[in-house]
């Protein structure tokens, strides 16, 4: 028995003697194709440079900004997009889609208004909020906050009136606090702690042996994905911004932390102009009211009741996500 045992562990550490230096072999060879493949792209791009083909200097960005534009102060926080034409990299052959995805497509929101925009995916319902945040101008068209066009404002001036909480917030390798802070950098820790009791991350931190000066890790590992989403939405809040956008913010979570998280979001969008693009209607059936875009265009509006007695786009979509909805409300 004693001599079985033996050649069965002498069997054993054979094969994870095999099984590690296999391990190293593949490891070292993804090391060396990863360098071969970095010095050949070099290489190639060298010889791309030198050939005029490729431009070594810096490409504009895709709006310009007006240092000197209008000041955000005293602009009444609503949305307005008139006549808007807009197709991505419509300047750029090589990368044009073309295709528009707006071609003369309008919006008011009045502020302290919620509205949603919900329709299939590739619609533009995110280009709205990449409109918005200037992130491109469009090639025709008026987008204005409150009297003002977008363009009038300097890029430092507008990013003041919105407070964004999209899919993917981005959390940085820095301490909880630090990852607040980053909805206004010079806040107290007094107002940090505000921002996430709003949040509904007070308790949770309370139980940390580091508390605030937990670290989250690279882009939020040490984070579940409601904390992820509820750290975005403490920046919100210490942002204090008068337009609240928020992008798909709940898509990435479980029913039951979507509900937890949603009742942060609801305290945000308090008394503030929101704006909400969803996919899943149990988030957005007690907006002001629901937009539905198909094309690029508006093709229903109206309170979650309307759309539902209405029997088109929407009351179909209720319809397939009814069990998902009746489960968050139950748990709501």
């Amino acid at each position: 028995m004693a001599r079985e045992l033996w050649e069965r562990g002498a069997s054993m550490q054979s094969g994870q003697e095999k099984l590690y230096g296999a391990d190293a072999s593949q490891r070292a060879l993804a090391e060396i194709f990863i360098t071969v493949g970095i010095l050949a792209a070099a290489w190639v791009g060298v010889e791309l440079a030198l050939a005029g083909e490729i431009s070594t200097l810096v490409q504009l960005p895709a709006v310009v900004d007006r240092v000197q534009g209008a000041t955000s102060a005293g602009i009444e926080p609503s949305i307005h997009f008139n006549d808007v034409h807009f197709e991505y990299d419509a300047d750029d052959v090589d990368w044009s889609r073309q295709k528009k995805v707006f071609d003369g497509f309008s919006l008011d929101v009045a502020p302290g208004r919620h509205v949603a925009l919900v329709g299939p995916s590739g619609t533009g319902k995110s280009t709205v909020v990449n409109l918005l945040l200037r992130q491109w101008d469009p090639q025709a068209g008026e987008i204005r906050v409150g009297n003002r066009l977008l363009k009038d404002f300097s890029l430092v001036e507008l990013q003041k009136f919105f407070a964004v909480v999209s899919q993917r917030s981005f959390i940085f390798n820095e301490s909880i606090r630090d990852n607040i802070l980053m909805g206004r950098h010079d806040a107290t820790q007094a107002e940090v702690e505000a921002a996430a009791r709003g949040a509904g991350l007070a308790d949770w931190i309370a139980t940390l042996p580091e508390g605030y000066a937990t670290p989250c890790g690279e882009r939020g590992s040490k984070l579940s994905g409601g904390q992820r989403q509820r750290v975005a939405i403490a920046r919100a809040i210490l942002k204090n911004a008068p337009i609240v956008l928020l992008d798909e913010a709940t898509s990435s979570l479980d029913v039951e932390t979507e509900q937890g998280v949603m009742r942060a979001l609801r305290l945000l969008s308090q008394g503030r102009t929101t704006l909400t693009i969803a996919h899943r209607l149990s988030t957005i059936m007690d907006s002001d009211e629901i937009l539905v875009m198909l094309d690029g265009r508006i093709a229903e509006r109206g309170t979650h009741q309307e759309l539902v007695a209405r029997g088109g786009w929407y009351a179909r979509m209720f319809e397939i996500q009814k069990d998902e909805v009746d489960a968050a409300l139950v748990q709501d």
